[in-house]
């Protein structure tokens, strides 16, 4: 059967895609958390704290400008047009692998994590993983040539705007975009033995079941080479053996760096106070980022949706962006604290 619009209402869920009755196996649960330095997270910059509050309060007008389903819509098309066969599903959003398995219901397919890296010299990696397959910053670092704690995750602008993607939607996919020519995308050896696999179709509101082979005709599409690497990995790095993965590293092309926001001066004359203020607000995402991570700022969020809901408007949408900027903004000093804030004070409301 090739009915590829076909969709089955059951538990809750809707799926559409090709009618396939190819045997699946259960995705894999495990390595969903992190644990050491090891990254075991779904996606790339699930929580990343954003470089300034001001980036926070873009990001959506940023994410309207290049994601919605026009971006999802092209990419089935262009499946449909490699003659690839997909399952798709339709889900709320996710932002890890557990929740995405928690959405998926008894789909089967082994669910794949997805992490964009960055180097000292503002060089893009995509690395692509079994979910339960540990990546090791440290030692990935080494392989790629660029010296110990040479890797990082890549901040949430740089998945915007070179993948087209928001963060928590990254996919293999997504290197389709015209402005990913220049990262390097490393495809973990696991994924070619699995039977099949489950990524975003650009959207974390979705997911697709197909097979490692059908990845692989669309990676070819788009110009990409194929090569798996086993990350597991550990090989010897010495004067007689040049890191493995290096060759990769220097293909990989530097994205432009950001001009720094200008820094704030003192007026002539200021007090030593009024200096010193100053010279805190040189650093002006730092204190942006203090200035609204005060719980006050929470209790005001949830006021203000909790007036929206009672003039009758939905406030789904708006409460998703505004706790996915809450969680990016209040990561490093206790977002668990914040949300019980949020969420004792909504409940006051209703």
């Amino acid at each position: 059967s090739t009915d590829r619009r076909r969709s089955i209402s059951s538990k809750g869920y809707t799926r559409e895609g090709t009618a396939h009755s190819a045997a699946r196996t259960k995705r894999s649960r495990a390595g969903a958390m992190g644990r050491g330095i090891l990254l075991d997270g779904c996606h790339c910059t699930v929580f990343p704290i954003f470089k300034s509050m001001s980036t926070v309060r873009a990001a959506p007008e940023r994410l309207g400008a290049v994601i919605g389903m026009a971006g999802e819509q092209d990419i089935l098309a262009r499946l449909e047009a490699l003659n690839i066969s997909f399952d798709k599903v339709q889900h709320g959003p996710v932002m890890t692998c557990d929740a995405q398995a928690a959405a998926l219901g008894p789909v089967e397919g082994i669910i794949l994590k997805n992490l964009l890296l960055k180097d000292k010299k503002n060089r893009l990696f995509l690395v692509t993983a079994l979910a339960e397959t540990p990546i090791s910053l440290n030692l990935l670092s080494f392989r790629l040539g660029t010296g110990k704690g040479g890797l990082r995750l890549a901040p949430a602008e740089d998945v915007v705007e070179f993948l087209g993607v928001q963060p928590g939607s990254l996919t293999p996919l997504a290197l389709s975009a015209p402005s990913a020519g220049g990262i390097a995308f490393l495809l973990d050896a696991g994924v070619q033995a699995a039977p099949k696999i489950i990524l975003h179709p650009l959207v974390n509101t979705a997911s697709l079941t197909l097979t490692p082979l059908d990845l692989e005709v669309f990676l070819r599409s788009i110009n990409r080479t194929v090569t798996y690497t086993d990350l597991s990995l550990e090989p010897v790095i010495d004067r007689e053996n040049p890191p493995d993965l290096k060759p990769l590293a220097d293909a990989a092309v530097a994205t432009p760096k950001r001009e720094a926001p200008a820094a704030a001066t003192a007026p002539e004359g200021a007090t030593s106070s009024q200096k010193a203020s100053a010279k805190k607000f040189q650093k002006p995402e730092r204190a942006a980022r203090e200035a609204t991570l005060n719980p006050l700022d929470v209790v005001a969020l949830a006021k203000t949706l909790a007036a929206q809901a009672a003039g009758g408007s939905s406030i789904e949408d708006d409460l998703l962006v505004q706790l996915n900027a809450l969680r990016n903004a209040a990561y490093a000093q206790g977002y668990a604290a914040c949300r019980g804030q949020m969420a004792a004070t909504l409940a006051q409301h209703f």
